[in-house]
């Protein structure tokens, strides 16, 4: 009966065919309300409803009809006020999923935060059982300082061999063992914004008084 020029009220003498089992109203001129005498039709397998204009909502044993597949128009709103048994599968298919999603994503960021941590050490090998001086002043006596020099970047790959061995790497730049031609053991650390003052000074002393150990 799909597109067969029916105009005004759905009628309640459907509801009198009780081995109906499609009905296929679409496409039609029908307004006004969904009859409840559609809701008696236990054998209605599939109702087509759609290309209407339907008063909303439909009833909604109608809509809750587990064993019915029931279409419909929901552009001017969903005349089962979501309470159909497809719309709430999927509803409740989206509120599993999203926790599920969130909570792979923790885990994958987690799992790459801690092979991050064990790729790049915080800490100097060997150095966990060395005194930790929270100062400056704490080297005193460690650490021999001298006048200021300007080194080339030729000579400091001379004298860390072309920087081949990292003695120490954290969050304020890496630092490494270089000799100088008299022999004496110099510590060289890459460049970095905060390198110069604060935690990265400290830090690097403490590099510096591991290398005189």
């Amino acid at each position: 009966m799909s597109n067969s020029g029916l105009q005004g009220v759905i009628s309640e003498q459907f509801s009198l065919l009780k081995s109906l089992q499609h009905l296929n109203l679409s496409f039609n001129n029908l307004y006004g309300a969904v009859p409840d005498s559609l809701t008696n039709l236990s054998s209605l397998r599939v109702l087509d409803l759609s290309g209407n204009h339907l008063d909303s909502p439909f009833p909604e044993a109608l809509c809750m009809a587990g064993s019915l597949t029931l279409r419909y128009d929901a552009m001017n709103g969903d005349p089962c006020n979501g309470k159909s048994p497809e719309k709430k599968s999927v509803l409740l298919k989206i509120v599993v999923a999203v926790p599920v999603v969130i909570v792979a994503l923790l885990a994958c960021t987690l799992t790459v935060f801690c092979f991050c941590r064990k790729q790049v050490p915080s800490v100097l090998p060997g150095c966990a059982n060395l005194p930790c001086p929270k100062s400056h002043e704490d080297y005193k006596g460690h650490v021999h300082t001298s006048d200021s020099r300007e080194f080339t970047y030729a000579e400091l790959v001379a004298i860390t061999n072309n920087f081949s061995t990292c003695i120490g790497e954290g969050g304020y730049g890496p630092v490494f063992h270089g000799e100088l031609k008299d022999g004496t053991q110099v510590a060289v650390k890459m460049h970095s914004p905060t390198s110069a003052t604060g935690k990265g000074m400290e830090e690097f002393l403490a590099e510096v008084f591991n290398l005189n150990l």
